[in-house]
């Protein structure tokens, strides 16, 4: 019986899990795919293996009319009835990417009072709560539906994978669209979220969730979740009753909130809450609780003392802001603020962002008049709510009560669209809506006003023009709009808009300027406002010396260094100021401001000159125009870079000169180069809007913008570290040097250390020093003097003339042509295997299909050789570093070939591909047929042993088909278009299959042929006609018949 294989296999539905991965199949899951396929039989698709297990999927049998309970797919409906699931692997960075989530609830601080909503309540020690401070809620909730309710159906906004714990937008009770969070998942089709601002639960399908945008992450989750403090249950659970008469205490309702000592990072806030909002009024719902016996309290029970009590005035009256129709007016009444005043502390002031049209249009809102600006829209529900529509001829600037989805506001006409339609800008948000003219009431004098704040983003400015970009203004409304900012003023009223700084929550939690952002996303460029580089010494070189001099020792007390800091601060907005009086009181003029002093600065100091005669070693910097040469020692190099990093560390901004006039009496500046690093240099000249300058620590001379250019000395205590040279042996003919000498100097020198032999020392600073420069030996005058005879004044050259009798005589050739006309000797070649007689048949090993009838084959004639040349290539390539590089290129020549697999082949030379960049040759793998292209340094000479064995494929044509007449395949193969790709990837396929082929050899009008038998015994072409992509061949059948294997 060991003769029968088994014949039970194992297989399993591929690619499903059990629906609950932890538990397994459930007995449910098993009965119904016992029920499912029964004992009938079933059509099995194999999908792959995977450790001796088919992995499967059954289906119906379409002949199979009795079970009618078999579906098309069983891993479908297992899945359908929710038995299973589709295994989806998460990608490798799946651990560490978390979802989206919302930033944490801002809670109350502890022992105070504040007001507060409760918005779902499950038992007395889990509820959730909203505080209602924050403004930007209603906002939020009226633009996220607004947005969700127009595109309910848009399938992008889909959510394509529902993750634990993600962020999303979740329908409830077909009431409208709310943040969500998921917490859960029943089955693969429903989802468990939890509404993140009221805290309570819903089953929903997953294929109603939403993606949520990025604007509604940024207002963290307004509910909080709680649990009533000094109280505990009369048992081991919340009774129904208590949990009714708490819902019926607190539930939807204002209560006040006393959050006792945090406790617990991840567990509910312990708070005391009142059922009112009036202080004399209140009652502790906790007490009420334990009172009527519902509850008990813990023992030793501690006070809970107030520290800080805050409670809002009482809400002014409609007397307040239109004439008293009884004159029985309260006098007690509060006075509200009808416009926005700014604060005197002007640094670090909470507000609010209401609105944002480009960095330099920012509506806010202060939030020290939150009260005023609740105060003021209940007054206006209460003065409008049941008024008609009034005939008011409205016009542009007129102030205006507005009813704007469906709440009052106050408003200014800022145009008149139509006749019925008017523009508003709301007074207390900053924006702009079209409001029908049935919506508008004139407004009371007494209520005229704004509590908005409009400002720009100080100290930057647009990169792309004059005027912000659409990427700059949706970059700062993206991250501003609803936001709550703390904002310093810096160009305080009666600017308009006012110019402040702006920092903002980001995504990661932390703090940022949002000018610092736009710069660093390169949507703005900083704007430094100067009132005069030259009014007041120092300037910006002041600013770099106390950037390096303000950094505190390391020794010191971090808090003593925050308190020196931040005197030293005031006390130079102190110099600054009165600096600013000091030039107003000595201006003439102080409407004129083009009059300013002319700069004038230093130049830096000389270089040191060398100190002694004789011969040391330079490196060429740099060849002027009029033949000086600047050089540089190795010690100045070491110098430059230093200095160069600490004027690229100091230097943070790019200063503005406002005026360019009187450059030409400056002589030492910094100047940001061409690589737009700053430098030391020195102007040379002015030539239209271009300055040309010289790099006082290089030499090197260049022009660049005027922009560039800043007239002022820094490092004044470092010298120069370029010395300038000049040739002692070798003057120009004339005056000045012809640009070919000194073309070739700088192609000569400059950038490489020579050896210089000093002659002359300076006799003054700033003057060059004598020098001779040789190049591999030779001087540099002696080489002009050869190469640009009439550029050298050979009268100043102490040139010794050479000695011609001892040159010899170069037309005395002695010439040998002996040889060259003979033919080189034949390269030798591999020699071609013996092929079997014809009319007989051999096994066969496809080595390369190169069309699908002209293939290399290789003969299995005698084993013991292929075996042999097997041996001696592992005996070469264990010492492939003792074969030698292959000089000689013949064509058709012998050569070993590198691999991909870094391993040596036997090859023959086909030709040159390409000679630049690299010589690269087309070779043959002689033992498998296949060419390749490599560079000649992965060619090596081949032993003469290897010579000997012939190659082991050889090209054949397969007799008994041909390329067909007509195809339908628009692919074809570039080098023989009759045959079509897609016949070349079949044959491919027929010659992959397991076993040994047949070939029989046979003559065909003088050409020998192979007709290839599969190891089935079948001519391969077969398929290959059966699919109309090749046709037969005359006589093919006759002899399939007369010479089957």
């Amino acid at each position: 019986m060991d003769q029968w294989p088994p014949q039970a296999i194992r297989c399993c539905l591929n690619g499903i899990v059990p629906a609950q991965q932890f538990h397994g199949w459930t007995t449910d899951s098993i009965e119904e795919f016992r029920l499912v396929t029964g004992t009938s039989a079933v059509r099995m698709q194999v999908l792959g293996e995977e450790k001796k297990t088919l992995l499967v999927d059954l289906k119906k049998s379409p002949t199979d009319h009795t079970n009618c309970r078999m579906p098309v797919s069983l891993r479908e409906h297992m899945v359908y009835l929710e038995f299973a699931r589709f295994f989806c692997p998460a990608p490798a960075t799946a651990s560490s990417c978390k979802p989206l989530q919302y930033y944490p609830p801002i809670s109350p601080k502890p022992k105070t009072e504040v007001y507060a909503f409760v918005s779902h309540i499950n038992t007395p020690a889990d509820f959730f709560i909203q505080l209602t401070v924050n403004m930007e809620f209603p906002l939020l909730t009226a633009k996220l539906q607004a947005l969700y309710k127009d595109h309910a159906g848009d399938v992008s906004l889909q959510l394509a994978r529902p993750r634990l714990e993600q962020a999303c937008m979740a329908p409830y009770e077909k009431d409208g669209w709310y943040r969500a969070r998921i917490i859960g998942f029943h089955g693969t089709q429903t989802a468990e979220v939890q509404f993140v601002d009221y805290g309570s639960t819903q089953l929903v399908p997953v294929s109603d969730l939403r993606v949520i945008k990025d604007e509604f992450l940024s207002l963290p989750a307004m509910a909080v979740w709680c649990c009533l403090a000094d109280i505990e249950s009369d048992g081991d659970d919340w009774t129904d009753a208590t949990i009714t008469r708490f819902q019926d205490l607190a539930d939807q309702k204002l209560v006040t909130v006393v959050m006792k000592e945090f406790t617990s990072i991840c567990g509910p806030l312990p708070v005391c809450l009142f059922d009112g909002d009036n202080k004399s009024e209140s009652k502790s719902i906790a007490r009420i609780l334990i009172t009527e016996g519902l509850a008990k309290s813990p023992e030793n029970l501690p006070s809970v003392p107030l520290e800080v009590v805050s409670w809002d005035p009482p809400l002014p009256t409609v007397e307040e802001f239109s004439p008293p129709a009884s004159g029985d007016g309260d006098g007690d009444d509060i006075q509200l603020t009808p416009s926005i005043n700014v604060p005197v502390n002007q640094k670090n002031i909470k507000v609010r962002v209401c609105h944002v049209t480009s960095p330099a249009s920012i509506f806010v809102q202060i939030l020290q008049y939150d009260g005023q600006l609740k105060r003021i829209r209940e007054q206006l529900q209460r003065e409008f709510a049941a008024t008609s529509p009034l005939s008011v001829d409205w016009e542009v600037g007129m102030f205006c009560a507005a009813l704007i989805q469906g709440s009052w506001e106050r408003g200014e006409i800022a145009s008149i669209l139509s006749r019925n339609v008017v523009e508003v800008l709301c007074c207390d948000y900053g924006t702009r809506i079209a409001v029908v003219l049935d919506n508008l009431r004139p407004l009371p004098p007494q209520m005229i006003g704004s509590l908005i704040l409009e400002c720009c983003l100080s100290g930057i400015r647009p990169a792309g023009g004059p005027k912000w970009t659409a990427t700059a203004c949706e970059h700062v409304s993206m991250y501003l709009n609803g936001a709550t900012a703390l904002m310093t003023i810096k160009e305080p009223p009666p600017a308009s808009p006012v110019g402040v700084s702006l920092l903002c929550s980001h995504r990661g939690g932390q703090n940022i300027s949002m000018a610092d952002s736009l710069i660093s996303e390169g949507l703005a460029l900083p704007d430094h406002k100067f009132r005069c580089p030259f009014q007041r010494e120092g300037g910006f070189q002041e600013l770099v010396e106390s950037k390096a001099a303000k950094a505190p020792p390391a020794q010191e007390d971090d808090h003593k260094g925050s308190r020196d800091l931040s005197q030293e601060e005031e006390e130079e907005e102190e110099e600054e100021e009165e600096e600013e009086e000091k030039v107003e009181q000595e201006d003439t003029d102080p409407g004129d401001h083009t009059a300013e002093v002319v700069p004038t600065t230093e130049d830096y100091p000389p270089p040191q000159p060398p100190e002694q005669l004789g011969m040391t070693c330079l490196t060429i910097t740099a060849v002027g125009d009029d033949g000086v040469i600047y050089s540089m020692s190795s010690k100045a190099e070491t110098e430059l870079e230093r200095l160069k990093n600490h004027l690229q560390q100091n230097i943070k901004v790019t200063p503005v000169v406002q005026n360019h006039h009187g450059l030409e009496n400056i002589k030492g500046c910094i100047v940001k180069g061409m690589d737009m690093l700053w430098h030391r240099g020195r102007v040379v000249e002015l030539s239209g809007g271009q300055v040309k300058v010289q790099y006082v620590d290089m030499g090197l001379t260049e022009s660049i913008p005027m922009c560039h250019v800043y007239p002022m000395v820094l490092c004044e205590d470092v010298a120069q570290l370029c010395v300038p040279l000049r040739l002692s042996r070798g003057k120009p003919v004339g005056k000045d040097w012809h640009l070919d000498a000194v073309a070739l100097m700088k192609e000569a020198m400059v950038g490489r250390r020579v050896n210089v032999e000093i002659m002359d020392l300076p006799a003054e600073p700033y003057k060059c020093a004598g020098v001779e420069i040789f190049l591999d030996g030779m001087p540099i005058s002696r080489i002009m003097a050869l190469y640009h005879p009439t550029c050298m004044n050979k009268l100043t050259m102490d040139v010794e003339e050479p000695d011609l009798s001892l040159l010899v005589d170069l037309d005395d050739w002695d010439l040998n042509t002996k040889g060259l006309c003979l033919k080189p000797p034949m390269t030798e070649r591999f020699a071609d295997p013996p092929l079997p007689k014809t009319g007989t048949c051999a096994p066969v090993k496809i080595k390369h299909l190169r069309t699908p009838n002209k293939v290399y084959l290789s003969f299995k004639l005698e084993k013991e050789e292929d075996v042999s040349l097997e041996k001696l290539m592992k005996c070469v390539n264990a010492n492939k570093e003792s074969l030698s590089p292959l000089s000689d290129f013949p064509i058709g020549g012998p050569c070993l070939a590198e691999y991909t697999d870094g391993s040596f082949y036997r090859a023959e030379l086909i030709g040159f591909v390409t000679v630049s960049p690299e010589i690269k040759m087309l070779i043959r793998h002689v033992d498998f047929g296949s060419d390749d292209t490599v560079p000649v340094h992965k060619l090596r000479c081949l032993p003469d042993f290897l010579l000997a064995i012939p190659r082991q494929a050889v090209c054949m044509r397969l007799g008994g088909f041909r390329p067909p007449r007509v195809c339908s395949e628009t692919k074809r193969l570039p080098y023989a278009p009759e045959w079509s790709l897609m016949a070349l990837l079949e044959m491919m396929k027929l010659v992959q299959k397991t076993g040994v082929y047949q070939a029989l050899i046979s003559d065909a009008d003088g050409e020998t042929v192979a007709y290839l038998y599969s190891p089935d015994g079948d001519l391969v072409h077969h398929s290959l006609v059966k699919a109309g992509l090749a046709d037969y061949e005359a006589l093919s059948r006759s002899v399939h018949n007369n010479n089957h294997v």
